[in-house]
């Protein structure tokens, strides 16, 4: 009843694309492995720079997670919040200019419930339902609001996300370095070109949870998820997109839970490689399962 109610409800901003089998490429690098303080987890997985390799053409801006993606909500200009799912994972991306402030709470929970808020007009993808218990969605959940979003190429001076100007490391560690205290957070608030965080490494264990946020800075930066799940070494491309020169990006992966068993076991990769001259700021969160 209460998954064919949530059903009923949600809007038309948006375009659902599904796409090919991404190819996954891993490819070794020479460069400094402290900059990224993540090598060879110990099962012959290097540290890879993806910034100059080819990118799959099933990923673009209306399907940045390839065949994996559901949906994809424009929620003011150029502020987009991205909907994807895989067998046993759901993420939520969303990417804006500098000076739009985040509307996407830092812990989603139920990616179905978020996307209703979001598009109270338009039928809840089944996919993003499964992915929820029916505790979770019985769950009241604080109203999202857009009316303080910039519009019309607006910026908002009086709100953070500028995080490429002279208080850029001070706002983006104030801001956007995660801090809860079941996590593990790792957060770099001045500029690096690129980095690699794997869960399983960093944190020891198999991942239920995991978030990452890019702010590009002089130009734009490769932004990467990959996934595997326990007892397949085979590593897949979740989320591979470009954050534009003066954007930010944040994504938040969530492993769906089995009644009875508990959190799927997933290992996660987050990745930021920005090109050329530009750099980045990251901060990156992962929760064991």
């Amino acid at each position: 009843m209460i998954k064919s109610t949530l059903l009923l409800s949600i809007l038309t901003i948006a375009v659902s694309c599904v796409s090919e089998e991404p190819i996954e490429t891993e490819i070794p690098s020479t460069s400094d492995p402290a900059e990224v303080q993540d090598g060879d987890d110990g099962e012959g997985i290097p540290i890879e720079r993806p910034a100059f390799s080819p990118r799959d053409p099933s990923f673009s801006s209306l399907s940045p997670c390839g065949e994996h993606t559901v949906d994809v909500l424009t929620v003011a200009p150029n502020h987009t919040v991205a909907f994807c799912e895989t067998s046993g994972s759901a993420m939520v991306i969303e990417m804006a200019p500098l000076g739009h402030p985040a509307i996407v709470p830092e812990d989603i929970g139920c990616a179905a419930q978020l996307y209703a808020q979001l598009a109270p007009t338009r039928k809840v993808p089944d996919v993003l339902l499964t992915q929820c218990s029916d505790d979770e969605l019985r769950q009241s959940v604080l109203p999202i609001s857009l009316d303080h979003l910039p519009q019309d190429g607006e910026v908002d001076n009086d709100a953070y996300s500028h995080y490429c100007g002279s208080n850029g490391p001070s706002e983006f560690a104030q801001e956007r370095c995660y801090t809860a205290s079941n996590r593990t957070n790792i957060c770099r608030s001045t500029d690096v070109s690129w980095h690699q965080r794997t869960c399983k490494l960093n944190v020891g264990d198999w991942c239920s949870h995991a978030d990452q946020v890019i702010a590009s800075c002089g130009g734009s930066t490769r932004f990467l998820v990959r996934e595997r799940k326990r007892f397949r070494n085979n590593w897949g491309t979740f989320y591979d997109y470009d954050i534009h020169s003066g954007y930010w990006a944040s994504s938040s992966i969530r492993a769906a839970s089995r009644p009875g068993f508990g959190w799927y076991d997933w290992d996660f990769r987050m990745i930021g490689d920005s090109y050329s001259s530009a750099d980045h700021r990251y901060s990156v969160s992962f929760r064991k399962r």
